[in-house]
């Protein structure tokens, strides 16, 4: 039996990847559970693997689940066993994890060697960076653009700035919103 060493780059920041290692016999979702936990992520959002060429085009598609869209059945990922896309290094394939926000990841096959009956697999081999923080897809707005830089993450408590004539709710523009009150 083999076992596969991927390495998962996030597109969002390419210093940001983990190794995972995988058992040729598992499937798909095997791979796409290993990749949640090393990505810390714990929401059950529905991703799909591409598989590609050297040159990152994307190829057939490997869902998690069929949805009914094709003209033809997909690959599924519980029924879709690594050895039979995955059997060399250097082998590459997209994961796309929740469609809304789009979390993709580049991978490829580093390193094929024989199982360790003592090892337990899948499982993550290394960690190198934090996961990146992802764009709420209905605002464009990330967390941090919520908190701003009025947030103080030491303190744990919001700094309000006292308004002056500069600000914007100072303007004359606010005088006069009863104006159209008797208006009929």
């Amino acid at each position: 039996m083999s076992v596969l060493t991927i390495r998962a780059i996030a597109e969002q920041d390419t210093e940001v990847f983990r190794d995972v290692e995988v058992d040729s016999t598992h499937n798909f979702e095997s791979l796409h559970n290993v990749l949640k936990e090393a990505y810390e992520f714990t929401d059950n959002e529905l991703s799909s693997f591409y598989l590609s060429d050297e040159e990152w085009n994307k190829g057939e598609e490997i869902v998690l689940a069929d949805l009914g869209e094709a003209d033809e059945p997909p690959l599924i990922m519980k029924d879709t066993f690594i050895e039979s896309q995955l059997f060399m290094n250097g082998q590459r394939l997209f994961f796309v994890y929740d469609f809304l926000v789009c979390k993709t990841f580049f991978l490829e096959v580093i390193d094929i060697k024989e199982a360790d009956p003592e090892v337990t697999y899948p499982r993550v081999t290394r960690v190198v960076g934090k996961t990146p923080k992802y764009d709420d897809p209905l605002l464009g707005l990330s967390a941090d653009d919520f908190l701003g830089d009025e947030y103080s993450e030491d303190e744990s408590e919001f700094k309000m700035e006292s308004l002056d004539d500069d600000s914007v709710f100072n303007d004359d523009m606010f005088e006069d919103f009863n104006d159209f009150e008797d208006y009929q």
